[in-house]
């Protein structure tokens, strides 16, 4: 992993964030008592210089003491102060901005561990056909629409075609989203409407995206573990092969397409022709 990123993310789990007390009557969310809410499906709150930027969010990863949040980079963009993320349950925390991809929509927020059990990441690309579900809080009210994987894009030309699309509209202010399978995993972040269907970045690039701070993340060994896995004195050391990434050193400018897929995740299926 990249040493600088590293450093950063061990800088901001030692920092202490500043922990908001927000109801959410005074963020502006309202829920409905017939409403089932998702615990990891945040707002995102953004100071402007002309006002305030409302997107969503969700829990994909905790430790002992931070958890982290992905969103897109377009809700956070230009922020000019603290970025706050807002849990249903009242629970409230400003965010570190640790990464972000303009090309992507994507960004990864740091912020204090949440009451609430993070996301699962899917393991395998959204099919066409498959039923899918979006979230967010758009208006300021949590609302959850399901529709079916119509097909996949690309953000430009020759871009690979791993934006999926889904025949359910979100709203204004469910930017950063999630897109929910049936398992309810994570399949996508959604980041735009055309007022017929939603299309996200797949979980795939999402994945691939978030893989160096969530490894970060994990909890390392205890010295006495490390100990015991070292080899014997004599004992060859077992040969260790390290990939590149190709993760950038700058955690601020935008990732760019991977030079390899991700071993354990398949690429999206190729979209539909016009005679299929």
């Amino acid at each position: 992993m990249n040493g600088s990123l590293w450093a950063m993310v061990a800088c901001a789990m030692c920092a202490p964030l500043a922990h908001v007390d927000l109801s959410g009557r005074a963020a502006g969310v309202t829920v409905g008592p017939a409403v089932h809410v998702h615990p990891a499906v945040v707002r995102v709150i953004a100071p402007q210089r002309s006002g305030m930027a409302f997107g969503s969010g969700t829990l994909v990863a905790v430790n002992d003491t931070h958890g982290l949040v992905v969103t897109n980079w377009h809700v956070i963009d230009g922020a000019t102060g603290p970025v706050t993320v807002l849990f249903p349950d009242g629970f409230s925390s400003s965010a570190l901005v640790l990464k972000g991809d303009r090309n992507w929509d994507l960004a990864a927020l740091l912020i204090r561990r949440p009451n609430a059990a993070p996301v699962n990441l899917a393991s395998r690309a959204p099919q066409p056909g498959e039923l899918l579900a979006i979230a967010g809080f758009g208006g300021g009210s949590y609302r959850a629409v399901a529709g079916l994987c119509t097909q996949y894009v690309a953000p430009g030309l020759n871009w690979p075609m791993e934006m999926v699309e889904l025949a359910a509209t979100a709203r204004q202010g469910d930017s950063g989203g999630p897109i929910f399978n049936a398992r309810g995993e994570l399949a996508g972040v959604l980041f735009g409407t055309d007022g017929a269907s939603t299309t996200g970045t797949y979980c795939g690039r999402v994945r691939w995206f978030l893989a160096p701070i969530m490894e970060a993340m994990r909890p390392k060994p205890p010295e006495s573990a490390q100990v015991a896995c070292r080899p014997r004195a004599n004992e060859p050391s077992p040969s260790v092969q390290v990939a590149e990434t190709g993760v950038s050193g700058s955690a601020w400018r935008p990732v760019p397409t991977p030079q390899r897929p991700l071993a354990a995740l398949p690429a999206p299926p190729r979209a539909p022709t016009s005679g299929s």
